[in-house]
């Protein structure tokens, strides 16, 4: 990445891309917590996540873009938790390398990746739970059903990854 390419325009969006995941997903994580089965609260953020994530590929032509807004995010919440911390720099890494590993000719490479980043969300977040906090409700947690539920975040993250591509196109010839 070049230093040309990190103007202060592009680091307020990152900025404000990290803002709109706090808020967004805070407000749709206490909607969700009613829901009382483990990392139903990260599936239903699934959609939203996605989208972001869709923006900021579809906008940006910076390659680590994903890893960057993360690290960040991830500073920002380890004040809150480190685990959390610990899941977000896992959830970026994981998703980046899904980037790396997708040929940027794909005509579904964003919807992929933007999708997968849900999953990882999902996944990384009770995996990081159960290895780290000592509770009942993350001992109910198997194999299977951490598959399942990254599957149904994966889907929901194709949905928001849809809307948005729309977005970022919108916001990219307006740059």
């Amino acid at each position: 990445m070049s230093k040309s390419k990190l103007t202060t325009s592009v680091l307020t969006q990152i900025a404000i891309a990290v803002a709109a995941i706090i808020v967004g997903g805070y407000a749709i994580y206490i909607v969700s917590s009613q829901i009382p089965l483990p990392g139903m609260k990260y599936t239903a953020m699934s959609p939203y996540l996605s989208l972001i994530i869709a923006i900021l590929l579809i906008s940006f032509d910076i390659k680590n873009i994903i890893l960057i807004v993360n690290a960040v995010f991830a500073m920002l919440m380890s004040i809150i938790s480190p685990y959390m911390g610990l899941s977000i720099l896992s959830t970026g890494i994981l998703t980046q390398l899904v980037d790396y590993l997708i040929p940027s000719g794909l005509k579904y490479r964003v919807h992929i990746v933007s999708a997968s980043y849900s999953s990882f969300v999902a996944g990384t977040a009770l995996t990081v739970s159960k290895l780290f906090i000592d509770s009942v409700v993350f001992e109910r947690i198997s194999g299977p059903y951490l598959l399942v539920l990254m599957g149904i975040a994966f889907v929901l993250g194709l949905f928001g990854a849809h809307f948005g591509i729309i977005i970022g196109k919108r916001v990219r010839k307006q740059n």
